[in-house]
């Protein structure tokens, strides 16, 4: 369904943002501000990540900010050692974090309107797996802002989330970003993407996102739903969040998700969002009794 070609598309040099990128820079920035030397950055980012994606996806989603602690006990003797040497690395790291999936979603997004189906899929899935970082990442740092605000314009959910609540919406950020680094990094050693392992993952970040603001909400069994059901689930979220993106119009937000343009509006609104009827492309836009027909 989603081909093998190069849906990523990340080759070095190309200019695409490089999933290493953020932890790279913010190891570099804590070096030069505090004047410490890390041995090899890359390396302690790729032992990130195989702690984290060690963990089977019902465990990795609930416990890798423990992992990271771990590690990071392990590099630096402890967590306290490590914040009393790098005291601006979690601010830092989070900033960097938003930059990266801002300007990460926005270039997938366009690229996806660009490529053909086999590829268009695979960045589709890329895109989705980005929105649920998104979303989760938003809901921390809206927790954050609850906490430190005497006014109560907060949804009472987040002032209500507890120390457990905000660590599981931190392994969601840990589990998704690792599973994209590692998959990108096998794209631009010429291997294929297991965009099987993405799709999964981005349900049960989908799910522990779900559990932490609704713990009522009966969120399907992940094992029991068929790899092609995930597929178009996902391949639904990612079509969606370039139509929000990018203001594309409905017939390109149909034919990314491979639905007709009636289907496409259904799955706007069951998913709370507003459709917009607009030109096709510029051409459509300057040929004017071409917009009266739409």
């Amino acid at each position: 369904m989603l081909g093998d070609g190069n849906p990523i598309g990340n080759e070095a040099g190309n200019g695409s943002v490089d999933p290493s990128q953020p932890l790279l820079l913010l190891l570099q920035q804590l070096e030069t501000v505090t004047s410490s030397s890390i041995d090899d950055p890359e390396a302690l980012v790729d032992s990130f990540v195989q702690d984290v994606l060690e963990l089977p996806p019902e465990e990795r989603f609930e416990q890798a900010v423990e992992v990271v602690e771990e590690r990071l006990e392990a590099e630096f003797g402890s967590v306290d050692v490590f914040e009393a040497k790098f005291p601006l690395a979690p601010a830092i790291a989070f900033e960097l974090f938003q930059r990266f999936l801002d300007e990460w979603g926005t270039e997938v997004a366009e690229k996806a309107l660009q490529e053909n189906r086999r590829n268009k899929n695979g960045l589709l899935v890329l895109l989705a797996t980005v929105d649920v970082l998104q979303e989760a990442a938003e809901v921390l740092k809206a927790a954050k802002e609850s906490d430190e605000s005497e006014q109560e314009f907060h949804p009472e959910t987040l002032s209500d989330l507890s120390d457990r609540d905000l660590y599981r919406l931190g392994s969601v950020v840990f589990s998704l970003y690792a599973r994209i680094y590692r998959e990108v990094k096998a794209n631009q050693r010429g291997e294929t993407p297991d965009f099987a392992a993405l799709a999964t993952d981005i349900l049960y970040g989908e799910r522990t996102i779900v559990r932490v603001l609704d713990p009522e909400f009966e969120y399907p069994s992940i094992e029991a739903i068929r790899d092609r059901q995930k597929f178009r689930g996902v391949l639904n979220r990612g079509a969606l969040k370039a139509y929000d993106q990018l203001d594309i119009s409905i017939a390109r937000g149909a034919e990314l998700a491979e639905l007709t343009q009636n289907e496409f509006v259904e799955l706007l609104e069951s998913s709370g969002m507003r459709a917009e009827y607009g030109p096709d492309s510029i051409e459509d836009f300057y040929s004017g009794p071409d917009l009266m027909d739409e």
